[in-house]
């Protein structure tokens, strides 16, 4: 029993060790020569390829010695990076064409019953990010159908944030839906092109290694619109937000001298550092918006924009400056995005519901303001008609109804004589024929017989 047991252990152990091996071996080395000045190169002049290559800003020709032992599989060789489009495999003095309808650079190796050399050369425009994935045929197509059904998740998300936005001003009216509509989309747009997208529907060509810094400043301008639409930044610290604007400006003239360049890395490596610049600072605005106000709105664009802008930032600039401890996946920009797509479609609907709330008191104040305004309105008609009763009541004239009114106001004599450009002797003299004609006595009892015509008069008289 013990015997069987230490055999099903050993048995584990080897089925581990097949499992987990690695069956190929992997060398590269940074050098512009010939193919078979390259295969006269000494052993130790190659460098063990553990891990990507991360050279940062040292491009150049890099090349990969493959061999890959006896199988009855093929295999398939993947640069997995959208930038790099310019790469040749080769067997002995043959070179093996690349695979057409794939994502990115890949070759399919045969298989063979020998062990195998393969020289993989690699111009590498751009930044020094080279990554290289080989594993059986079945495999990798498995892995390709992972990777469709994971990009269908996350471009679904995509479209039904779309969706919602675009429903959400139909209904709310808010134009801050339109104006971030825009930024999901240019961040999208940068994943299908980093996805391979675009070589899978143009083709691997030369335009894929210069069209990034063009997808990104996409992606600035929307975000312009956006942060101004939501936070009014303009408003609130215009010389932050006239920086922010510049470095888009900054970026958009780099942009052109890539495009006018066919790539020159100088000005990639600038536009994306304008660009994020211009992101940074609009950040930074939001932040001290929030530090300022307290606002929840401030606060989720602080978090829900900062978390995708701080992977983008380990993205773009660790390979640039070959920062080996800030890389980060670019499903970490994806996942980034998705978070910040969902926290901004709530919080512009939490804004909308804010603003249709205060757009409800300020509808009941405007018709309270209006109620308030027909009762004033109202009062000089009833003036009118107790003017008119008095009148045809105890046969005052106009004058004598308004020395009255004065009187229940509590004018002294010389207030109403003032008032109505009369001496105070007039006064008395209508104020006499008031008393005659309401029968009271002082003007107290003449105040209240104008308020309340039933009451008696009193005894004393007090003109």
């Amino acid at each position: 029993m013990p015997l069987k047991s230490s055999h099903l252990v050993l048995f584990l152990i080897l089925l581990s060790t097949q499992l987990f091996a690695n069956p190929h071996t992997i060398q590269y080395l940074k050098k512009d020569a010939s193919l078979h000045e390259i295969k006269q190169l000494h052993e130790d002049q190659w460098i063990d390829y553990t891990e990507p290559v991360y050279e940062g800003t040292a491009n150049g020709i890099y090349w990969f010695r493959i061999e890959i032992p006896a199988s009855t599989e093929s295999h398939i060789v993947t640069i997995p990076e959208s930038h790099i489009t310019r790469a040749s495999l080769y067997q002995g003095k043959d070179e093996i064409l690349p695979l057409a309808d794939t994502r990115y650079r890949s070759f399919s190796i045969a298989p063979s019953p020998s062990a195998t050399t393969y020289y993989l050369r690699v111009n590498c425009r751009l930044e020094a990010r080279i990554p290289l994935q080989i594993e059986p045929s079945m495999r990798y197509h498995r892995s390709e159908q992972y990777e469709f059904l994971s990009m269908g998740v996350y471009y679904g998300v995509v479209i039904c944030v779309v969706f919602i936005n675009l429903i959400s001003f139909i209904i709310f009216g808010n134009k801050g839906y339109i104006q971030y509509l825009f930024m999901p989309i240019g961040m999208s747009i940068n994943s299908v092109y980093k996805d391979g997208i675009f070589a899978l529907l143009f083709g691997s060509i030369g335009l894929n290694e210069y069209i990034e810094p063009t997808l990104n400043s996409i992606l600035a301008i929307t975000c312009v619109f956006c942060i101004e639409s939501y936070l009014s930044i303009n408003r609130h610290y215009p010389r932050l937000y006239r920086i922010g604007i510049a470095f888009v400006v900054l970026s958009q003239l780099l942009n052109i001298g890539v495009l006018l360049t066919h790539g020159a890395f100088s000005l990639y490596v600038s536009t994306d550092l304008a660009i994020l610049l211009a992101l940074d600072t609009f950040w930074l605005s939001g932040f001290l918006l929030w530090r300022k106000t307290k606002t929840i709105e401030s606060g989720w664009f602080s978090v829900a924009y900062g978390i995708p802008l701080f992977v983008a930032h380990g993205y773009y600039l660790s390979p640039y400056f070959g920062l080996d401890f800030m890389n980060i996946s670019f499903m970490w920009y994806k996942v980034g995005s998705v978070f910040e797509m969902a926290i901004f479609t709530y919080a512009i609907m939490f804004q909308s519901k804010k603003i249709a709330l205060k757009n409800q008191e300020m509808r009941q104040t405007i018709v309270d303001y209006t109620n308030q305004l027909n009762k004033l309105h109202d009062k000089p008609n009833e003036k009118e008609a107790q003017t008119l009763e008095l009148i045809k009541r105890y046969r005052f004239t106009l004058k004598e109804v308004e020395v009255l009114q004065d009187i229940a106001d509590g004018c002294t004599n010389k207030e109403i004589a003032d008032k109505h450009f009369i001496s105070q002797n007039t006064v008395k003299y209508h104020i006499r024929h008031i008393f005659e004609k309401l029968n009271v006595n002082n003007r107290k009892e003449a105040g209240n017989k104008l308020m309340h015509p039933a009451d008696e008069p009193s005894t004393t008289t007090q003109i």
